[in-house]
């Protein structure tokens, strides 16, 4: 019964993620004056993990670059890629960003399906996600982002668990950064609630992150969040719902790189981030950057008798980790960045694409 659920919900999200990717390139190509041709770009690369360990991944992107006056690297584009790792862990992703989608308009759609490592890696998961959010920008920096997902995951091994759920979640979006890739001053605020299907799921969330230039080559940033809610589920307990990049909660290449993916949470989660970036060596097409870190995250409720569940954090608990690490950057926005960072007496290795924010 759970494979046939599996199967119906994949084949559910698979239509309704491809339809979301493909409508939005037959309206753009009615585009009269577009910025450049769309190219194919294909390449291999390599993540690691804690969870999952190293996994080879392969990309194909097809895209239409922004002009470089731009703040967006590009017109829209639409990426497949997948992997497999030296921990049975794999992932399938198709992706469509259209940031110029229209007048005042963007459109970001995700489909994928994987397995991964829950719980600091102990745990099996098979996770199916399909999501889709709309732009529409107000006035000038103010933006109003609705986004829809809906998720199809199995926990554990023989004894598994499921949940199937639906989410809604709306924005206000204040950006003031002076490009969105490898961005070097501004801000960008953001809040909202958000509601689920399952157990009448209701919470809110904030988000504001902020870049200072030191110099041609430097750059400072910091960003803190918090995420609050009730009745949260498996999938909405580890994950915080933000603009264009919904990411994993209490450990991971996105929120404290001093923990396993998704180690320390609860149904309340705060994080705090400091990062330098200096930019060690720059050649035509790309520099290789350097970076300290110092990530924080805390986890907590009013129930402290789950403090021993595994993948629940005791209430009012901060774990704060250090890190290094180094990036290399290609172009405006092909970034690969390895960090390693110590948390609660380990030592923790991450290597991913793109800044972790």
């Amino acid at each position: 019964m759970a494979k046939n659920r599996l199967v119906r919900a994949g084949r559910s999200l698979a239509l309704l993620g491809m339809t979301a990717l493909v409508l939005p390139l037959a309206l753009t190509a009615q585009d009269s004056t577009p910025p450049y041709p769309r190219r194919l770009s294909y390449f291999p690369y390599v993540t690691a993990s804690p969870n999952d360990g190293v996994m080879a991944m392969a990309r194909a992107v097809w895209f239409r670059q922004s002009r470089w006056d731009d703040r967006v690297s590009v017109h829209d584009q639409v990426a497949v890629e997948g992997g497999y790792s030296t921990k049975d862990s794999w992932l399938l992703r198709a992706r469509g960003d259209f940031p110029r989608l229209a007048d005042g308009w963007r459109l970001q759609v995700i489909v994928q399906a994987g397995k991964e490592g829950m719980y600091g890696g102990d745990t099996p998961a098979m996770r199916q996600v399909a999501s889709v959010e709309v732009t529409r920008r107000i006035q000038g920096p103010v933006s109003v982002a609705l986004r829809g997902d809906a998720t199809h995951v199995i926990v554990g091994g023989s004894s598994a668990t499921s949940e199937s759920e639906v989410r809604g979640r709306l924005a206000l979006v204040i950006d003031l950064r002076d490009r969105e890739y490898d961005t070097r001053r501004g801000a960008l605020l953001q809040f909202g609630p958000f509601i689920g299907s399952m157990n009448s799921m209701l919470g809110a969330y904030a988000l504001a992150s902020g870049w200072a230039s030191m110099g041609e080559r430097t750059r400072v940033t910091a960003r803190a969040g918090i995420r609050t809610g009730s009745h949260l589920t498996t999938n909405g307990v580890r994950t915080l719902p933000a603009w264009e990049d919904d990411f994993v909660l209490g450990g991971g290449p996105e929120s404290n790189r001093a923990l396993p993916i998704g180690a320390r949470v609860n149904k309340n989660m705060m994080l705090f981030a400091a990062e330098i970036r200096h930019d060690l060596k720059v050649f035509p097409g790309g520099a290789i950057a350097v970076l300290a870190f110092v990530d924080a995250s805390r986890a907590y409720c009013d129930c402290a008798y789950l403090a021993d569940t595994p993948g629940i954090a005791a209430p009012m608990e901060w774990t704060v980790g250090p890190g290094v690490g180094v990036a290399l950057r290609l172009l405006r926005n092909s970034v690969l960045t390895a960090t390693v960072a110590r948390g609660e007496h380990a030592t923790r290795l991450y290597i991913s694409s793109g800044w972790s924010w």
